[in-house]
């Protein structure tokens, strides 16, 4: 495990977020400006962001690069989309045993009516909220990103006004948060949850089974590849900005007719481009709200809902 620094001056910062987890980093930054600063109408006020992107050698095929391959490769990444940072720098990360402190250090976190605790969680948790089990060790999905929340909010305002969903698809599940969530609302639906990565299947599942909801079903998939022909009246995606524009056609492929559509993943100044891929295969936007930098969209395909 590597973690980069990079700093630019005057520069977007979406295309850096874009570039790295284009190959699965995960980032923080922060910005050094004199006042508000709007990444993507005003770029000329920044005086300098630092971005750090945490990179898995593993995940790049690079288990036993040294620091220089690791650099070629950022270097190459930098080139191909066309950023030059100020400066570059990389530090060794020491060999962490992430599944024994993502265990150690996830508290309890309420998102909506919904708190979401460890299988290792052994104080009270609060009596007003419903206690959804979830070892979210081994993929992402922690619950603590606004992307999440914000589909969740989305999902308990669904549920409101279409109460009786009875298929549903959870695209990008991760550890599985949605699928839990969606299984709660509507107890009589069938969820299948999809994604590439076979941990996040394996631990999917398990928390279906955990929290005793037989009616999630976790497969592997990249993608719509392996989905089938089956349609859903709601289907969630809580992936990147990219992924969700390539998804566009075969989500409204899979919709059925009044069919609901909850997308994330995506920062404010990339929720237009998702929009406009989603209203070209004839979905209508209802709703589309921000937390922070972050976007929900709320899609519906025209004819009778269920």
């Amino acid at each position: 495990m590597y973690l980069c620094h990079l700093t630019f001056h005057n520069a977007h910062l979406s295309a850096y977020i874009n570039a790295f987890e284009s190959v699965g980093a995960s980032l923080s930054w922060d910005a050094t400006a004199e006042d508000h600063v709007d990444f993507h109408e005003s770029p000329q006020e920044v005086t300098t962001i630092s971005v750090k992107a945490y990179m898995d050698t593993a995940a790049l095929g690079l288990v036993d690069a040294g620091e220089a391959a690791v650099m070629a490769f950022i270097q190459t990444l930098l080139k191909t989309h066309d950023l030059t940072p100020a400066t570059c720098a990389l530090e060794p990360l020491p060999e962490t045993d992430w599944l024994a402190e993502n265990r150690n250090q996830f508290p309890p976190i309420s998102l909506g009516k919904f708190v979401f605790y460890s299988p290792l969680f052994e104080a009270a948790l609060p009596a007003d909220q419903i206690p959804l089990k979830i070892n979210a060790a081994l993929a992402f999905g922690s619950g603590e990103h606004e992307t999440t929340k914000g589909c969740i909010i989305a999902l308990e305002r669904i549920k409101e006004t279409h109460p009786h969903f009875k298929n549903m698809m959870d695209m990008g599940c991760g550890s599985g948060i949605l699928s839990l969530v969606m299984a709660h609302l509507w107890t009589d639906a069938e969820i299948h949850a999809y994604d590439f990565d076979e941990n996040a299947v394996a631990l999917t599942q398990e928390n279906a089974t955990a929290n005793n909801f037989p009616h999630i079903h976790a497969h592997l998939s990249e993608g719509f590849a392996d989905v089938g022909a089956s349609k859903s009246d709601l289907i969630a995606a809580n992936i990147l900005a990219k992924p969700l524009i390539d998804m566009a056609a075969d989500i409204a492929h899979h919709l059925n007719p009044g069919g609901m559509v909850v997308l994330s993943g995506m920062l404010e100044n990339q929720s237009n481009a998702v929009h406009s891929a989603y209203h070209g295969e004839g979905l209508s936007c209802t709703q589309r709200f921000s937390i922070n930098e972050w976007t929900t969209l709320v899609f519906q395909k025209e004819g009778p809902t269920t």
